[in-house]
């Protein structure tokens, strides 16, 4: 494996063995997880918008206007999608860390998923703009579907919702918390169309990608009587983080 000189992680797939079975009988798995997300309305209502939105063939209107007017961004729109994008990362990774824990290694598996979150988001975001290759508004480039800013940070967004959900947080302080994450995510959508970036369906298709991996892996992974066994051991250079799941 290649020295970087940082954090290394390696993801361990291990069976259970009969003990655990009764528990994992016991307690949603990855379908049901999955199907609880995709009746979310974090889900459907931008994948239906899309939809919506394609079958009144509006989509280049949309996108035209919304570069040539640029009502909220204006000229600084894509410089300014990298930063909200990059404060809902934050967001997300800050409000785990600070999520109530038993121990140091229940914090440990909630980062792990956080971070496990983001990277499959990235890979897959990444794999169906290979397979689409629509061309982007300005041209420069086909990687337009879906919006790999929208569904990053929708996904912070949804990882930062759990993270509030288990959190001592209460009352204002809590929702304000979760309201500024649901504009910084819609906020970073809008900014990839006012500069040019991408399609409105693009970006309502990459919200809804990334609300429903991020709610898949909370149910699936948090809430669950076993889940997943993240450890840590250092090496020469740096740390390697073993996570280890069950198989469905």
């Amino acid at each position: 494996m290649p020295r970087h000189g940082g954090i290394r992680l390696i993801a361990v797939l291990t069976t259970l063995g009969l003990s655990g079975c009764s528990a994992l009988d016991a307690r949603p798995g990855l379908g049901a997880a999955l199907r609880d997300s995709v009746r979310a309305p974090s889900f459907w209502i931008p994948l239906a918008g899309a939809a919506l939105v394609a079958a009144a063939d509006v989509d280049s209107d949309w996108s035209d206007h919304a570069i040539d007017e640029q009502p909220l961004f204006g000229e600084d729109a894509q410089d300014l999608s990298d930063k909200l994008r990059d404060l809902s990362t934050v967001t997300a990774l800050t409000t785990a860390l600070f999520a109530p824990a038993d121990d140091a290694r229940a914090r440990g598996e909630r980062l792990a998923v956080n971070l496990g979150v983001m990277l499959t988001e990235g890979a897959i975001t990444t794999g169906l703009k290979e397979i689409s290759g629509r061309e982007r508004p300005d041209q420069l480039g086909d990687r337009s579907f879906p919006s790999g800013h929208a569904a990053q940070a929708a996904s912070r967004y949804s990882l930062t919702a759990h993270n509030l959900r288990v959190s001592d947080w209460q009352g204002n302080r809590r929702w304000l918390l979760q309201g500024g994450a649901i504009g910084l995510s819609a906020a970073t959508g809008w900014a990839r169309v006012e500069a040019s970036k991408h399609f409105p369906s693009d970006v309502l298709v990459g919200l809804a990608l990334g609300n429903l991996l991020a709610n898949t892996a909370n149910s699936w992974w948090l809430q669950r009587g076993s889940g997943p066994a993240v450890s840590f051991r250092p090496v020469a250079d740096g740390v390697v983080a073993e996570i280890r799941f069950p198989l469905p």
